[in-house]
């Protein structure tokens, strides 16, 4: 990362000027209060379910990856459990985040689960300086999803799983592909406690046996363990709703997360084979696909909801066949709903708007799928329910052709029947209550992509896709007979696409999904845009009085009342902005405790200091403090001394004014110097001057034996040391050597870095003279004051040397950035440095 190189030369330094900064400062802490929607996390642990594809579906180039995206520029790290669970490569990758920009980190594909009811060290570890928003995306052809996670901060203790019946290609001659539903678990925090009452009886494995049908099982997982659950194939259900393992209760100690699905299937049911018939009949499995979502806790139900169908291209046709050839109804999109109470009833509003139709009185735990939905449709529930929607597979069979001989004979097939094909996909319906105003998303290049875009109709103008108002975008807006939403559904071209609205009380839902459909290998997904995590509960934030010692403040939040971490818990503490501060939040702390401890500390005690720390609960609710730091200012003049003695043991003396530049009142509690303190007095020696007041101080000097002594004066402040003035003193006669007398306490002149600006991908050189060799710390804060890299115990020897700095390996971005160099003593250098890309 670095290197020392030696040089020795001969520097002469003239000091112009200097103002100096004491530790006794107006020290001030604001407060503000409010509520919000919360859709972005500091932390995320995200985990990638099973794609069980046919022999002949490869991966993609990049078959997984992340999807990171953040509102403002963050810092993000990326890493993975060095644990004996977890056989691939550790991951440990730092990158900054641009605004509204998508970053695409590649993911090993040996990351993904396989096997049902292991524990595996699988799940990768997100964590940010500033909210960031994180998806998953599986491309083979063939197979394909993505799926927007969760941040820690929205996980919770209790889910049911969605999912769908067990399905089957291919031919009995050759072996049926039986294929079931998948649920994924993931744990953030070591010793949580899994347990989980599967619908139907579970494959089981290493870890835990097969789990009959209602029978509850436990597991322990540890931080970035994951722990897959396979229904057990069963022949004799296959393609039944009694073979579905949706309704899987998931409950834990700690929070988790959930991503739930079907490893391969078919929506809905499809033959084995297609075309179902002939010379060409084949193995089915390009109607078919591995679907998923990251679930939603029970305590992100809702009442209130609005689905849209699905867009696809105008080559997909559907209701022209399929029971002839064993297709279930191919139109509109399947709904699924689950309840989480008895005597849930639901309703879904009539297509003219007139009325609310009954459609299922639900028990908990019980689930309701409606197989056809090809209007837009608001539904209603007299309790909180849980929604996905699926998109469906498509298969436009084409006969082949034939002919007769020329005695009038029916002939063989002419040329190969087609079956242009599409797959089906899953998406988390959130109800209205989630919905957002911000969202950015990337959609996926070699797919038709579309989007889907629900809101009041009020709102219309005040929606921007991409910076352009939906009303200007897309004038053919459609609105809901009945209701009081409008939608659009539209198509999208590859790549980044933000979703914003002009205040954050106009909130909207959005749909990112696509497909390919044709007679190549195709893939779909589909996600919701953005989704608001917060919870509802009655809770609140308290901070301690704060511990303030020279600038540096250390505090705890609590929820207050303390009872309310049923429903609620602190969610996160977050840096809103840091000059010349950093924040350090306990390790210990996790998510949803009722309380946390942080520190901020100032980086240069000579400089003012402002942060601006945020705390979130779990219902959206903060607090935000602003800590501020005020360096009072010392004039010194003048900064260089010279004093000539005409005879052993004769003393000469001179003044240094020293002026209080700041508002309030400043204290020096010692001068002195670093190297010879038999030889130089100070009258006084301590001092405190009111704002704008000066004061004389006299400085002797005494040489007992004939040379030159050169030293540095030193100021000590409450908190800190610093070099105010350089001073000399020799003999007018006899002897002129140098005597410096080293100390532990190495002082450091630091030159300017070169060259400047330097890039983000170069090296960086820095001149140090050091009085002696010690150890130092190097740290790097970008402009707000943010942490980009520390270098600790960097060896400095004694004299004229270069620090070598690969930028590179500390990964910054381009801008304003500080780096401080602080000694053993304690003192402290700061460079400025610009960089570029």
């Amino acid at each position: 990362m670095y290197s020392i190189v030696s040089s020795y030369r001969i520097v002469v330094a003239a000091i112009l000027s200097l103002v100096i900064g004491s530790c006794l400062m107006q020290a001030g802490t604001t407060e503000k209060r409010g509520t919000e929607s919360v859709a972005e996390g500091l932390h995320y642990v995200v985990a990638f379910p099973q794609v069980w594809a046919a022999p002949a579906e490869n991966p993609l180039p990049v078959p997984m990856t992340l999807l990171i995206s953040s509102r403002s520029a963050a810092r993000v790290r990326i890493t993975t459990p060095g644990s004996s669970r977890n056989d691939n490569a550790i991951i440990d990758q730092v990158f900054v985040l641009e605004p509204n920009v998508v970053k695409k980190v590649p993911i090993p594909k040996g990351y993904m689960n396989e096997e049902s009811e292991v524990r595996k060290a699988h799940g990768i570890m997100i964590t940010a300086d500033h909210p960031v928003s994180v998806s998953t995306y599986q491309a083979w052809n063939g197979n394909g999803e993505i799926a927007r996670h969760l941040p820690v901060e929205g996980w919770g203790t209790e889910y049911y799983s969605m999912n769908f019946y067990q399905d089957r290609y291919g031919t009995a001659s050759a072996g049926y592909k039986y294929r079931p539903g998948q649920i994924l678990i993931v744990a953030a925090v070591d010793n949580t406690i899994v347990t989980y009452i599967p619908t139907v009886t579970t494959e089981g494995g290493k870890d835990a046996e097969s789990v009959p049908k209602g029978t509850p099982r436990n597991i322990q997982l540890d931080r970035g363990e994951t722990f897959l659950i396979k229904a057990k194939i069963d022949p004799v259900t296959n393609k039944e709703w009694s073979s579905d393992i949706s309704g899987t209760l998931i409950r834990s100690n700690k929070p988790i997360g959930v991503v739930s699905g079907h490893t391969k299937v078919a929506i809905m049911r499809y033959p084995d084979i297609l075309p179902p018939t002939g010379m060409f009949a084949a193995d089915a499995h390009f109607v078919r696909n591995n679907v998923h979502d990251a679930m939603f806790p029970t305590t992100m139900a809702g009442t209130d909801f609005v689905t849209i169908p699905c867009m696809y291209k105008a080559q997909r046709v559907t209701g022209m066949n399929g029971v002839e050839y064993g297709i279930d109804d191919d139109r509109g999109d399947v709904v699924r709903v689950i309840a989480l109470e008895d005597n849930t009833l639901l309703q879904s509003l009539a297509a003219n708007g007139s009325s609310y139709l009954n459609r299922r009185n639900l028990r908990r735990g019980e689930s309701y799928t409606e197989t056809s939905t090809d209007r837009p449709t608001v539904w209603k529930a007299s309790k909180p329910v849980l929604m996905v929607q699926y998109g469906k597979s498509y298969a436009r069979i084409q006969p082949p052709l034939v002919g007769t001989t020329q005695e009038g004979k029916v002939d063989k097939a002419q040329g190969h029947p087609t079956v242009e094909a599409g797959q089906p996909m899953m998406q988390c319906v959130p109800s209205v209550d989630r919905w957002v105003s911000y969202g950015v998303f990337s959609a996926p290049e070699g797919v038709d992509n579309f989007l889907n875009v629900v809101f009041r109709v009020e709102d219309a103008a005040k929606i921007k896709i991409d910076g352009r108002t939906l009303t200007a975008a897309y004038p053919a807006i459609s609105s809901i007979a009945g209701s009081p939403y409008a939608f659009i559904r539209v198509t999208t071209g590859s790549g980044d696409h933000i979703i914003e609205s002009s205040t954050p009380a106009v909130k909207w839902m959005a749909w990112t999904y696509g497909s390919i459909d044709g007679l190549q290998q195709g893939r779909a997904y589909g996600t919701p845009v953005s989704v608001d995590i917060s919870v509802a509960c009655d809770d609140s934030l308290a901070v301690d009085e704060e511990e303030t010692v020279c600038g540096d403040v250390d505090t705890w939040g609590r929820m207050v009342p303390s009872g309310t971490t049923a429903c609620g818990g602190i969610v996160n503490v977050e840096a809103i902005a840091l000059t010349n501060y950093e924040l350090n939040v306990d390790e210990t702390f996790n998510v949803s405790d009722a309380s946390v401890h942080y520190r901020v500390r100032v980086i240069d005690r000579t400089q003012d200091a402002t942060a601006t720390v945020r705390m979130r609960t779990r219902s959206g609710r903060y607090v935000e403090k602003t800590y501020t730091y005020n360096a009072v200012k010392f004039g010194v003049n003048p900064t260089s001394l010279d004093f000539r003695i005409s005879q052993d043991d004769a003393t000469s003396c001179k003044t240094v004014e020293f002026s209080n530049l700041g508002p309030t009142a400043a204290a020096v509690k010692e001068l002195k110097v670093w190297r010879h303190p038999g030889i130089f007095t100070f009258d006084p020696a301590s001092f405190v001057l009111k704002p704008g007041e000066s004061i004389q101080v006299q400085m002797c000097a005494t040489l007992p034996t004939p040379g030159v002594r050169i030293d540095d004066i030193i100021a000590r402040f409450d908190c800190y040391e610093a070099k105010v003035a350089a001073v000399r003193v020799s003999s007018e006669s006899g002897d002129t050597t140098v005597s410096v007398e080293q100390d532990d306490r190495a002082s450091l002149v630091v030159g300017t870095p070169s060259p400047l600006p330097a890039s983000v991908h170069g090296t960086i050189s820095i001149p140090v003279d050091a009085s002696a060799q010690g150890d130092v710390t190097l740290t790097l804060f970008d402009g707000v004051g943010r942490i980009v890299g520390t270098m600790e115990s960097v060896h400095v020897d004694g004299g004229r040397q270069t620090l070598r700095l690969d930028l590179p390996e500390l990964a910054p971005s381009p801008g304003l950035h500080i780096l401080r160099i602080q000694m053993p003593s304690g003192a402290v250098r700061t460079i400025p440095l610009m960089l570029t890309e």
